[in-house]
């Protein structure tokens, strides 16, 4: 499934439901999400509330959660 915005690909869900975004070929993971344009964020998140703004939790095996590189 292609989803476009003026005749370019914005997103795809291939065969086996991985999402890309900015990604005509999502095989590495469930979501993958390629920034192309200079001085864009790849994703923002905000919080206004006095909660968790992001949470992530492996819950099986002891690779870590979250890589940065």
């Amino acid at each position: 499934m292609r989803f476009t915005t003026n005749s370019s690909e914005a997103m795809m869900i291939n065969t086996t439901g991985n999402v890309g975004i900015g990604n005509s070929n999502p095989i590495y993971g469930k979501l993958t999400v390629d920034n192309t344009t200079s001085g864009d964020h790849v994703a923002r998140l905000s919080q206004q509330m006095p909660s968790t703004a992001m949470y992530i939790e492996m819950l099986t095996g002891n690779a870590p959660a979250l890589v940065i590189n």
